[in-house]
């Protein structure tokens, strides 16, 4: 990760002032655009979203901090009932869950893949099977719901054991 933030520097001190010029005036304009236009709910996505920019960037260099920020979503459900907007702050879990998954693929040469040959492995695997095969099941009385169980229940859990057997 150091290397990929040397590599940065280097591009910044070439003589490229013009163009980091443009783009900041260009940002400075959209920023102003969008409080002008949204009002708070503008400037609230000015600042909130460079962060959430960062933190994407994170989750795409470091799988590990993408499972810390999973574990501090997930922690933060609990506090959804004392907000009266109503946040999904479930599928933002599962969205950054997806986004660490395609980190440790985009990260694969870094991934010991023989250490998914264990049993917990193997058990989770059998599980998400017999859970894909409850969607088929003929007394299921509303197949959405299956989806909400098996993401929960089997996605999560297959998806954090192949994250974390890293």
């Amino acid at each position: 990760m150091l290397d990929r933030i040397l590599t940065l520097t280097d591009y910044t001190q070439r003589d490229n002032r013009w163009l980091f010029t443009l783009l900041g005036v260009a940002v400075a304009v959209g920023a102003g655009w969008l409080v002008g236009t949204m009002g708070m709910a503008g400037g609230v996505l000015v600042v909130a979203l460079p962060i959430v920019a960062m933190v994407v960037l994170g989750i795409l260099v470091e799988p590990r901090f993408g499972l810390l920020v999973y574990v501090n979503v997930c922690f933060s459900i609990g506090f959804t009932r004392f907000i009266r907007v109503e946040v999904p702050v479930g599928l933002a879990g599962d969205g950054v869950l997806m986004l660490t998954l395609l980190s440790v693929f985009l990260n694969g040469k870094r991934m010991n893949w023989r250490r998914l040959r264990h049993p917990v492995f193997y058990m989770v695997t059998v599980w998400l099977c017999f859970t894909i095969l409850e969607y088929f099941n003929p007394e299921a009385p509303y197949p959405l719901a299956w989806f909400f169980h098996a993401r929960f229940f089997s996605l999560n859990l297959f998806y954090i054991v192949l994250i974390v057997q890293r």
